[in-house]
C-alpha cells in the first residue's frame, strides 16, 4: 500500500504543486482586489497592471513548464508525455510562416536573443531562468534595470482579432456599404490571404503535433473533474479523446464500467464525437492563441525569476541585524513589532577626538612606577564615560590615541534630532575633563595632555559590519572628522599665543605640498572643535542661532549664539566662530580675502561669557522696548 502511494504521489506531483500554489495564489489575489487595490492606486500609476499579470502568471504554479496536466489545464496540449518540448519547434514554424505570409507585421524571434554576446545572468536559486532557457535564450545580466520586451505575436487577441469569421464578415459587409466594389475585393484578397495562412500551418505542423489532439485539450479540460483524478490522468482522457485509443480497450484498462456512471461514460462518449467534428482552422486558431499566450507567459516568468534573482530573504539574525543597521533590509513587520522601527537610523552625526601626548604621559607615568592604565582610566576615559549619556552619545571605537563617537537621529524621533548641537556640547564636555586632567597632570610634574576635535554630520544611516556582536561603523563622516582632528606642526609655530583654538588654511595654487596626499587644506586645532561647514548647517536647523559681531585682539569676528537642551532636558549654550579660511603659501599665512568659511565651537570662557552676556543684555533691551 505505501508502494503504491509513493508511486501516485510521484505520478501526480506536479499536479498537487500546481494546486497547491493556484490556492496560495488565489488568495493573494482576492487581498489585491480588495485590500490593496486602493492602496496601490494611491501610490502608484496605472501602468503597474502588468506587473500584477506577471505575479499571477499561472507558469509560477509549477515545477515543469511543459507538464501535458499542466498544459491541458491552462493552453493545449502539444507535448506528450514523457517526450521533450514541442514548444520550440511548433513556435519556430509559426515564426517562419508568419514571415513568408505577412511580412508586413514585424516582430522579434523568441529565441533571437541566443545570439546575445554580453554578460548573462549568474544567479538563478529558483532554477527559473534554467527552465526557460530552451524557449528565450540567456537572459542578459543588468544591475539596476530589469525588462522584458514584446512583440505582437505575445498577445492571443491578436490572432482573435485576424480570424474571427464573424469579424472578417461583417468588414467586408461595411466596406462593400461604404467604399464600393474596389474597397470590397481587395479586403476579401487579404482575408484569403490570412486563410491561406492557416492552410500552410496545417501541413508545417503535421508531423509535431496532431490537430485532433490539440482539439481534445479543450474538451478535456471543459469534462475534468476530480471524480475523474482518482482513476486516470488527463493525458490519458485527451488521447481517448483525439481517438488515439479506442474506446473499448480504454474502459477495460481503467475498468471505467465499474468505477463510472452510465451518464459519465455518455459525456466521454458525446465528448470523442465532438472532437471529431470540430473545424480544423478553428484548432489551428486555438492553437495560435495559446502559442502566443505562451509566449507572453514566459516572458513574464523569466521577469519574475529575474526578479526574484536580486531579492535575498534573511532568515537568520545575525544577517537581519547587518542588512537592517546598513539600511538594506525591507521589512514586512507583523503588527506586534511595528514598534522595532522605531530604530532605524535617519541620520548620524560624528565626533572625532585626536589626544596628543598621551604617549610621553605614560612614559612619565612608567618612570613614576605608576599604572598608566589606571591613571587614564581614572582621569579620563571614566570622566568621559560619565557624559556620554547626557549627550545621546555612543563610542564607536577607540584606536591608539583617538577617540571616535558618533550621535544617531532615529526616522521616528524627529524631535530629538539635535545630534549637531548635543556633539558640540559633547566635545565641550571632553575639552574641560582634559583641562581638569591637566591641571592635576602639573600638580605631580606630568605633562599635559591634547585634545583636537572634529565634528562632521551625514544625512543617511551609517553601515555597520559585524565582528562577532560587536558592530563596526563605516561612514564617511569618520574619515573627515579625523582630517577635521587634526593638527598642522606647521601652523602651531605660526600661531603662536593665538585668541582662538582652531584656524584652517587653504594650501596656495603654486605651493609644493598643494594636492600631497589630497590635501587641499592645512589645519591647526589645539584644544578646538572644528566645525563642518553641513554640520553648521544642520545645527542650523536644530537650534535658533543669533548672529553676533563682536571685537576680539583687535578684530572684528563673527558669533552665533544658541541654546539646546541635552538627553535631561538641561537646557546648555553654544558660541560658534565663523571665520574665513586663510591662505598658506611658502611656509607663511598670507593675507588674502576669501569667501570660504569655516566654524568653531568656542571653548574660551572670556569670549563665551562676553558673547553670553551681550545676548541677554540685547534681550533684556528689546523686552523694555517691547
Amino acid at each position: 500500500v505505501v508502494q503504491e502511494q509513493i508511486f501516485w504521489l510521484n505520478k501526480h506531483y506536479n499536479v498537487i504543486v500546481v494546486n497547491i500554489n493556484r490556492r496560495i495564489f488565489t488568495l493573494l489575489k482576492q487581498v489585491e482586489a480588495r485590500k490593496l487595490h486602493a492602496i496601490r492606486r494611491q501610490y502608484l500609476e496605472p501602468g503597474d497592471k502588468i506587473l500584477l499579470d506577471v505575479m499571477f502568471n499561472p507558469m509560477l504554479f509549477t515545477s515543469n513548464l511543459d507538464s501535458p496536466d499542466f498544459l491541458i489545464e491552462t493552453y493545449i496540449l502539444w507535448n506528450r508525455n514523457g517526450e521533450s518540448s514541442n514548444f520550440p519547434q511548433l513556435n519556430n514554424r509559426v515564426e517562419t510562416l508568419i514571415s513568408q505570409w505577412l511580412p508586413q507585421l514585424e516582430f522579434t524571434p523568441l529565441l533571437e536573443a541566443i545570439k546575445f554576446e554580453g554578460q548573462m545572468e549568474i544567479y538563478d536559486d529558483l532554477k527559473g531562468l534554467a527552465s526557460c532557457y530552451n524557449y528565450l535564450g540567456p537572459s542578459p545580466n543588468t544591475k539596476n534595470f530589469v525588462s522584458e520586451a514584446f512583440t505582437w505575436l505575445d498577445d492571443p487577441g491578436n490572432f482573435e482579432h485576424l480570424f474571427d469569421k464573424d469579424r472578417q464578415q461583417s468588414l467586408i459587409t461595411a466596406v462593400r456599404r461604404e467604399h464600393g466594389l474596389k474597397a470590397w475585393w481587395q479586403l476579401r484578397k487579404k482575408f484569403r490571404h490570412l486563410n491561406g495562412f492557416l492552410l500552410a500551418l496545417k501541413p508545417a505542423i503535421k508531423n509535431i503535433v496532431q490537430l485532433r489532439l490539440l482539439a481534445a485539450s479543450d474538451a478535456t479540460r471543459e469534462m475534468w473533474n476530480p471524480s475523474l483524478s482518482d482513476i486516470l490522468d488527463k493525458t490519458s482522457l485527451c488521447s481517448l479523446l483525439a481517438g488515439e485509443i479506442k474506446y473499448k480497450d480504454f474502459v477495460k484498462r481503467y475498468k471505467l464500467d465499474q468505477k463510472l456512471g452510465p451518464a459519465t461514460l455518455k459525456e466521454i462518449k458525446d465528448a470523442i464525437k465532438e472532437t471529431r467534428r470540430l473545424d480544423e482552422n478553428e484548432v489551428l486558431v486555438t492553437l495560435l492563441r495559446c502559442l502566443a499566450r505562451y509566449r507572453m507567459h514566459l516572458k513574464f516568468f523569466r521577469f519574475a525569476h529575474r526578479v526574484f534573482n536580486r531579492v535575498n530573504i534573511l532568515v537568520d539574525e545575525e544577517k537581519l541585524k547587518l542588512s537592517s543597521q546598513a539600511g538594506t533590509l525591507f521589512q514586512l513587520p507583523m503588527a506586534d513589532e511595528v514598534a522595532n522601527d522605531e530604530l532605524k537610523i535617519a541620520h548620524h552625526t560624528i565626533l572625532k577626538a585626536d589626544v596628543r601626548g598621551s604617549t610621553t604621559v605614560t612614559d612619565e607615568l612608567e618612570k613614576l612606577d605608576l599604572n598608566p592604565a589606571s591613571y587614564f582610566s581614572l582621569r579620563f576615559f571614566s570622566p568621559i564615560n560619565k557624559v556620554l549619556p547626557d549627550y545621546g552619545a555612543q563610542k564607536v571605537f577607540i584606536e591608539g590615541d583617538a577617540i571616535i563617537l558618533s550621535l544617531l537621529e532615529y526616522q521616528h524621533d524627529p524631535q530629538h534630532w539635535l545630534a549637531v548641537a548635543r556633539a558640540c556640547g559633547l566635545a565641550k564636555a571632553m575639552l574641560a575633563v582634559v583641562s581638569a586632567n591637566n591641571a592635576y597632570s602639573s600638580q605631580i610634574g606630568l605633562p599635559p595632555l591634547e585634545l583636537g576635535i572634529g565634528i562632521c554630520h551625514a544625512d543617511c544611516s551609517p553601515r555597520f559590519l559585524y565582528d562577532g556582536d560587536q558592530p563596526i561603523m563605516i561612514s564617511s563622516a569618520i574619515g573627515q572628522a579625523d582630517r577635521l582632528s587634526s593638527c598642522s606642526w606647521k601652523l602651531r609655530t605660526a600661531l603662536k599665543n593665538h585668541p582662538f583654538n582652531v584656524e584652517v588654511m587653504e594650501i596656495a595654487a603654486d605651493d609644493q605640498s598643494k594636492g600631497e596626499k589630497g590635501q587641499q587644506h592645512i589645519r591647526y586645532n589645539v584644544n578646538g572643535i572644528l566645525l563642518e561647514n553641513s554640520a553648521f548647517a544642520k545645527l542650523q536647523n536644530e537650534i535658533e542661532l543669533t548672529r553676533i559681531n563682536a571685537r576680539v585682539a583687535g578684530k572684528s569676528q563673527t558669533f552665533f549664539f544658541g541654546e539646546y537642551p541635552d538627553t535631561q532636558e538641561k537646557l546648555r549654550n553654544l558660541v560658534i566662530r565663523e571665520a574665513q579660511v586663510g591662505l598658506w603659501r611658502n611656509d607663511e599665512i598670507v593675507e588674502h580675502e576669501s569667501t570660504e568659511v569655516f566654524y568653531e565651537v568656542v571653548t574660551n570662557t572670556r569670549i563665551v561669557a562676553g558673547i553670553q552676556k551681550k545676548i541677554y543684555e540685547d534681550r533684556a533691551a528689546k523686552g523694555r522696548h517691547a
